[in-house]
C-alpha cells in the first residue's frame, strides 16, 4: 500500500547518517532529513536496505556486528526514520542477538514466516529456527 507523503531512504543515506563519512555527503543527508521532516514527510527504509546497511556498516566500516545492529536499531527507534509496512527488520534487530542464525537469515526467516507455512534451508543455522525444515 502507497504511503502518502513519504520517502524511502536508500542504503547510501542510510549509511551516511549512520557514519558521518564522507562529511559532506553526511551533511547533505542531515540537512535533507531536516527539511523533509519539516515538510510532515515520513521517512521508511526497507528490509534490504537494512540488511545492506548491515553489511557494509560491517565489512566496509570495520563496526563489529553487534554494534551494527544497535545502530540499526536505534536509528528504528528513534522515531525519525521508520521500517516499510509489514517489513520485519525492527523485529529481527531486537532479537537477532538471542539467535545464533545470522542477521539476514533472520530477516529471511521473518519474511517467510508472514508468508509460508515453512522454510527449506541446508543452512545449520537457520535449520535451528522455527518452521524450518533443515534439508
Amino acid at each position: 500500500m502507497l504511503e502518502r507523503n513519504s520517502i524511502g531512504l536508500d542504503t547510501t543515506v542510510v549509511l551516511r547518517l549512520l557514519t558521518a563519512e564522507p562529511q559532506k555527503q553526511f551533511e547533505k543527508a542531515r540537512k535533507f532529513i531536516e527539511e523533509q521532516l519539516a515538510g510532515n514527510k515520513k521517512l521508511f527504509i526497507s528490509d534490504l536496505v537494512v540488511a545492506e546497511t548491515y553489511f557494509a556498516l560491517h565489512y566496509h566500516y570495520k563496526v563489529p556486528k553487534p554494534e551494527a545492529i544497535a545502530q540499526l536499531d536505534g536509528l528504528l527507534s528513534s522515531g525519525i526514520i521508520h521500517a516499510v509496512q509489514g517489513g520485519v527488520c525492527q523485529k529481527v534487530l531486537k532479537e537477532s542477538l538471542n539467535h545464533k542464525a545470522g542477521f539476514v537469515d533472520q530477516i529471511i526467516h521473518g519474511q517467510y514466516c508472514l508468508l509460508t507455512e515453512e522454510i527449506a534451508s541446508f543452512d545449520k543455522s537457520m535449520g535451528r529456527l522455527p518452521k524450518v525444515i533443515a534439508l
